[in-house]
């Protein structure tokens, strides 16, 4: 059933069958009208035996106002001719199958002048199977190259590695010229792909996926295998990293092999964070060091750097590692210092509790209860090793100080006058004494304890 007349509306007016039509066109079933009247020799009981319904070649409404939508000769050969495996051909393609003898097989606007060459280009652009319902690709090819009608980007000094970008009607358009065996002299895998190789692709992107990127440029994998929802498991991705399970990646950084973490359990999304396979990324080394996995202290796995880094790997990280340039001069001095403020587990990666506690003689990062316990002693001693981290010379003003502003100058000298007036002195006597004040402002000098003398 197909409709036979272009609908208003979505009702099942227009739908009919092959009976309704004979009731108007008694022809219909008969061929030798149909060659007759267009020169084609053509059977509807055949087809519809064989099971294709109507609308199988009637895409579209076949009666509108004043107009008769036929069906064009190129949509036959989605089946004449076409091999369907061991089935063989599923209809022939010959010319006399479906037209007389007598009929002209050349179509009418070929004949019309300028049809060769600005018109026939012009047809081939809009649709080149068009083309191919009478003509074969030896017919197009023989021509094209004996006119030497090279296109202009062919002629492109990087045309051999850029010619894959190619979509669309330009890629129908190669077989106009190049047959398989043209292709299959550079390309290591059959060209054009077969409607099945997408099943079977997989050992050809294996062994060379260079061959693989001519054609097929940035996230043309990802988009078919990194797609949502699909999990970051042993079962996803080991269906093509069949090297996941046993094979060990060596590098000039760095050795692994997945293996024994599959042993103790580890699931993949643990070490490549990601909600789904469109997001998975490789994994930064600071993520390898917990309690669960490796650190320098008693884990499952151990902290030393020649089990995962070559003797030739130079350990100290250097320019643009996200562990900092530690090779600059004042890495020390300074930077060491931002880097630790911001993620002090990265530090630790290689660096132990006592590293860091020798240099700065206290315990970096400070245990919790520093601020309400000696940290106003080791400030008042050590103030140059707090600048290493506490450079801002209003850190201590931000917590002991609320309120002054830079712009008054020093806080011992001009800095504290506006800010006791403004709040009052109360505040400033929950840490100093009651003749702490008295005592600067008499002899010019602070007195060497915060709490003044004793009274």
């Amino acid at each position: 059933m197909f409709y036979v007349f272009a609908q208003e509306d979505t009702g099942d007016e227009g739908k009919v069958t092959m009976g309704e039509c004979s009731e108007c066109h008694g022809e219909i079933d008969q061929p030798v009208k149909w060659e007759e009247k267009f020169g084609l020799i053509f059977n509807h009981p055949v087809h519809l035996n064989r099971g294709y319904k109507c609308d199988a070649c009637h895409k579209i409404p076949v009666h509108e106002k004043n107009k008769t939508n036929r069906v064009s000769m190129d949509l036959c050969y989605d089946c004449h001719g076409l091999s369907h495996g061991e089935q063989g051909e599923m209809a022939p393609p010959e010319c006399g199958v479906c037209h007389p003898p007598e009929f002209d097989l050349k179509p009418a606007y070929h004949k019309q002048e300028g049809f060769f060459p600005e018109e026939h280009i012009k047809k081939a652009r809009e649709k080149i199977t068009h083309c191919y319902t009478c003509h074969a690709q030896p017919f197009c090819a023989d021509c094209h190259t004996a006119r030497e009608a090279i296109p202009k980007d062919h002629k492109a000094a990087n045309w051999g590695t850029t010619h894959g970008e190619v979509r669309g009607f330009e890629l129908e358009n190669c077989d106009i010229c190049h047959a398989y065996e043209f292709c299959a002299k550079c390309h290591k895998t059959k060209m054009p792909h077969s409607v099945f190789y997408m099943s079977a692709h997989r050992p050809d992107a294996k062994e060379d996926a260079t061959d693989c990127a001519v054609c097929h440029k940035d996230k043309f994998c990802s988009d078919c295998h990194h797609v949502k929802n699909v999990a970051i498991s042993m079962n996803n991705c080991g269906s093509c990293h069949s090297e996941l399970k046993t094979g060990v990646y060596t590098s000039p950084s760095f050795i692994f092999t997945h293996e024994p973490h599959f042993e103790k359990n580890f699931a993949c999304n643990e070490c490549h964070k990601g909600k789904d396979a469109t997001e998975v990324q490789e994994w930064p080394m600071h993520s390898c060091y917990s309690e669960k996995c490796h650190s320098m202290k008693n884990t499952p796995g151990t902290g030393k750097c020649e089990a995962c880094h070559p003797k030739e790997f130079n350990i100290v990280p250097g320019k643009g590692s996200m562990y900092g340039d530690h090779t600059v001069s004042n890495f020390l001095v300074r930077n060491h210092a931002d880097l630790a403020t911001k993620d002090i587990t990265k530090c630790q990666i290689c660096h132990l509790q006592s590293f860091c506690d020798d240099c700065h003689g206290m315990e970096i990062p400070h245990p919790a209860d520093f601020k309400t316990g000696k940290h106003k002693t080791e400030a008042r001693t050590m103030k140059a090793k707090c600048d290493y981290c506490h450079p801002d010379k209003t850190f201590c003003e931000d917590c002991h100080h609320k309120g002054y502003k830079v712009g008054n100058g020093p806080f011992e000298a001009t800095g504290h006058p506006p800010l006791v007036k403004e709040v009052g002195a109360q505040a400033c006597f929950e840490c100093h004494g009651p003749t702490y004040c008295a005592y600067c402002h008499v002899r010019g000098v602070p007195y060497s304890d915060i709490k003044g003398p004793k009274q």
